[in-house]
């Protein structure tokens, strides 16, 4: 190891006595201070090694305080060590101004063992708490259940979040969750696996032409309806018009004798789907939650509004094991305008909200954590700047994995935040639709500009793997697999409804085994996005441009697909002019004034334009290969000449000699006749797609090369 020549008398002699390594350079780094938490600690200690604190509070004012009364050693960095096991809390831990590092010295809140400190925010129950489900109640089980369930009260333990629903929602209604030794229970639901599906549709809701603010009424096809007691409340949830709507509905009542079903709230633009005429389909999916009636399987719940009892048919082994409520409405972790501080190797469980808020906040990250069972998001971050989330596991989310806003719209300022090397499946649990892996400046996230997304592993998802809004966003080397699963007209990569949202690069990412989602999805007339150099597997189709403007879609790789490519002019018939909703989020940002007509000259000639029709778009030197069609052009071919596509190879069914399609290897050798055919087709760094190992993530999930079990459709 190089060694220090001399010191120069101004150099602090803490510096010299506590260096504990040489750099390249010479230069000999100081250890950081560094405290200790532990589950077994006393707040009463000092916080060293022998001697924990027991609370994360106490170890944050000892922290505030050397930084206060000795700020030469808090300039060495401040470091937060929580040994492993239970750190049970009824409150978020909060991080605020008071509790920032400085640049190049943060203050660092980490695990000992990476993931070995647990935060749990959740309630434990004992199992004593339960008692069996007898007389007069056992009459309204189903006839395998009797014996088998259990209750407990709700009231005797202070359960705050215990109903009932509100009359209309599609994010779990508030209601708390249910754990066995980690795993979620299963709310009660009927039918267990897949939908029930209506009759036929007696009344829309309308009150008026077009106006749904009444009462929607179907008739159901089974008489077990007749079972359930209306005035103990039924909820349905169901996709009651459109397969990307997903809403849970009270019902008014239930006429057992010829299974009517009447709802008792308004359904946006009424039930029946949107594709079958006034009267729906007959296949329109709803399924009942939330009723004791339906607990017909172990780990099955219901909760009972009025009395405030918890039914639960528990799995084997269940009083050894590990029962926790989440009930705490607030996230685990709350980080508001801090900066240089870091969240490393935490496990955080058991939320009724999200794992971790990061709100205005400057160089903060978030490193090696598992976020599991929250009914929220894994991470959220809103406002502030280059805040990172990084090589984390999300799973298990009621809603997203990672959302992200931040940056300016009216200055194009960016805010680079980083999301990277995350491992995120099975999110969008309680919210189905429009909760993906990663949510950026969409869909009340906030706006955002500059964000960065790369290297991320997202699959077996309900909805859309990323969806994204804003500007000048950087979408690469992603893997998203498994999307789609009980939803549909979606995208793996999705984005809609914003002539505005430009700039955004999607390069470098490998979408597969989705066979209903779109690849990338440029939906209603959203533009100015480049979609390059990106690979589609046993997708729905490849890229998608639907409407929208100044779109590039360049070198993508489309395989074993429906569709290769598809492109439409929808502009027309859904009048995408000046009184469209394109046109005044047009008008609510500066298109016409700098910076935007240096970034983005072609928005200020759109007024004048004909923006019905899709302009500015090029399509070029795509490949597909084993689709059942190159290219569907839903659209006149007058209606897109203000576009262009040329140079796209369709292979149809020869061999494009990837390395090894089998394994899931779609590197192109050198030979392939691609690179003969395709003008210019530029090689894809397939290899460099997905996850990769770091000092936080030393082994990497395998790839699951295959699609699930085929899901039921909401059609």
């Amino acid at each position: 190891m190089p060694h220090v020549l001399s010191l120069s008398l101004a150099v602090p002699f803490f510096l010299f006595i506590t260096c504990f390594q040489v750099t390249k350079q010479g230069l000999c780094a100081p250890d950081p201070v560094t405290f200790h938490v532990a589950p077994s600690g006393d707040d009463a200690a000092d916080g060293s090694r022998n001697h924990p604190f027991a609370n994360l509070e106490r170890a944050r004012d000892a922290v505030r305080t050397l930084k206060k009364n000795d700020t030469l050693s808090a300039a060495r960095g401040v470091v937060v060590e929580l040994e492993s096991g239970v750190y049970r809390r009824t409150q978020p831990f909060v991080l605020s101004a008071e509790d920032s590092g400085v640049p190049g010295a943060p203050v660092v809140w980490k695990s000992r063992a990476m993931k070995g400190a647990h935060i749990d925010v959740g309630v434990t129950v004992a199992a004593n708490e339960f008692m069996p489900v007898e007389g007069g109640e056992a009459a309204r089980l189903a006839p395998d259940a009797v014996g088998k369930v259990y209750w407990m009260d709700l009231k005797k333990l202070g359960v705050r979040h215990c109903g009932p629903y509100p009359l209309n929602f599609d994010n779990g209604g508030g209601l708390l969750e249910w754990y066995c030794n980690g795993e979620r229970q299963a709310l009660s639901r009927w039918p267990n696996d897949g939908p029930a599906r209506m009759e036929r549709v007696l009344s829309r809701g309308e009150t008026a032409p077009g106006v749904f603010a009444g009462q929607g009424k179907f008739v159901a096809k089974e008489e077990r309806v007749g079972r359930w007691s209306v005035d103990r409340g039924v909820w349905l949830e169901g996709y009651w018009r459109v397969p990307w709507d997903v809403r849970t509905v009270k019902v008014a009542a239930i006429d057992a004798a010829t299974r009517e079903v009447t709802l008792a709230a308004a359904v946006g633009g009424g039930i029946g789907s949107k594709y079958a005429g006034p009267q729906g389909s007959g296949r329109e999916p709803w399924w009942a939650v939330n009723l004791l009636e339906e607990i017909d399987q172990p780990g099955e719940w219901s909760l009972d509004f009025q009395t405030q009892r918890l039914y639960w048919w528990p799995p084997e082994g269940w009083r050894q094991s590990e029962l926790v409520l989440a009930d705490l409405a607030e996230p685990a972790i709350r980080v508001e305008k801090a900066s240089n501080l870091s969240i490393e190797g935490l496990s955080l469980v058991h939320g009724l909200s999200n794992g971790i808020e990061i709100r205005d906040c400057y160089m903060v990250t978030v490193a090696g954590c598992l976020l599991k069972n929250f009914a929220g998001s894994g991470v959220v971050v809103q406002k502030g700047s280059k805040v990172t989330v990084q090589s984390c596991d999300l799973n298990d989310l009621g809603q997203s994995g990672i959302v992200l806003a931040g940056g300016d719209r009216a200055t194009l300022k960016p805010c680079g935040h980083v999301a990277e090397n995350n491992h995120i499946q099975r999110v969008g649990v309680i919210k189905k639709t429009y909760a993906p892996g990663i949510l950026v400046g969409i869909y009340g996230a906030g706006d955002a500009v500059g964000c960065r997304v790369s290297h991320n592993f997202i699959h077996n998802v309900p909805h859309a793997g990323i969806q994204y809004g804003g500007n000048d966003h950087l979408f690469e080397y992603n893997e998203i697999s498994q999307a789609v699963l009980t939803s549909d007209d979606m995208g793996a990569f999705y984005t809609t409804n914003d002539w505005t949202s430009c700039g955004n690069m999607l390069r470098y990412n490998f979408v597969h085994h989705s066979p209903r989602a779109i690849s990338f999805y440029m939906d209603d007339g959203d533009g100015g996005d480049t979609i390059f150099c990106n690979v589609s597997y046993e997708m729905q189709a490849g890229p998608a441009v639907c409407g929208g403007h100044h779109n590039i879609v360049r070198n993508n790789l489309v395989a074993h697909c429906k569709r290769g490519l598809f492109v439409d002019a929808r502009g027309i018939a859904r009048k995408y002019d000046k009184e469209s909703s394109l046109f005044k989020k047009l008008c609510a940002v500066p298109f016409n004034k700098a910076p935007w007509t240096e970034r983005f000259p072609y928005l200020k000639d759109l007024p004048e334009s004909d923006t019905r029709l899709p302009q500015g778009n090029l399509i070029t030197g795509n490949v597909s290969v084993h689709c059942e069609s190159a290219l569907r052009l839903a659209a006149k071919f007058e209606d897109v000449r203000g576009s262009v596509l040329k140079d796209n190879l369709d292979l149809g069914e020869r061999d494009p000699l990837f390395v090894n399609e089998g394994l899931g290897d779609l590197t192109l050798k050198k030979e392939s006749p691609i690179f003969v055919e395709s003008v210019g087709f530029e090689a894809i760094p397939f290899s460099k797609i997905g996850m990769f190992a770091d000092a936080l993530r030393p082994e990497l999930p395998k790839r699951e090369w295959k699609s699930l079990p085929e899901q039921w459709s909401p059609h």
